[in-house]
């Protein structure tokens, strides 16, 4: 059994079972990590107001089976456009991957989805249209892990596959 004590970004969070949850962080020792927090949804839960998206924490995680939290303080929070942001390193990272240009620039709030593309290696000034090969695409395709333009969007845009690079 392994305890570590980290800071964290909370990226997501998702219900496991009746009273659990379980959350995915980026932490600036270990990169991304998946975590569950025993009891987190129960009403009497200290740890539910500091596992919220976008919450700047710094925990205490046991390694045994997995991670687990054991203890969670809130420092701040990041602002709210930076959700997409979240969604996005948590698409494209591995569990286990740490990255320090990422770590600082998440803490420090950058909310350009341009910059965080570049870091993970898909640099939209390189990028063209996966459709038409147009150059300078507005959008970042999650699912493909791809660009599109917005002539190539489809009618029905699905917020959480695009993300708009401006």
């Amino acid at each position: 059994m392994r305890e570590y004590v980290t800071e964290a970004i909370v990226l997501d969070k998702e219900p496991l079972g009746e009273s659990d949850t379980k959350v995915s962080l980026y932490t600036q020792s270990l990169g991304k990590v998946t975590a569950k927090a025993k009891s987190a949804r129960k009403i009497t839960s200290k740890l539910a107001a500091h596992l919220e998206p976008l919450s700047l924490i710094k925990l205490r995680l046991i390694e045994k089976n997995g991670f687990q939290i054991a203890d969670a303080l809130k420092e701040s929070r990041l602002p709210p456009q930076n959700l997409k942001i979240l969604g996005l390193i948590n698409a494209l990272v591995f569990q286990g991957q740490s990255d320090h240009h990422l770590w600082t620039e998440l803490k420090a709030g950058a909310n350009s989805p341009s910059v965080f593309l570049k870091i993970l290696g898909f640099d939209p000034e390189l990028a063209a249209c996966a459709t038409c090969g147009r150059l300078r695409p507005e959008y970042f395709s999650f699912l493909d892990q791809g660009y599109v333009c917005k002539n190539c969007l489809p009618r029905t845009l699905d917020a959480k596959i695009y993300i708009g690079l401006n």
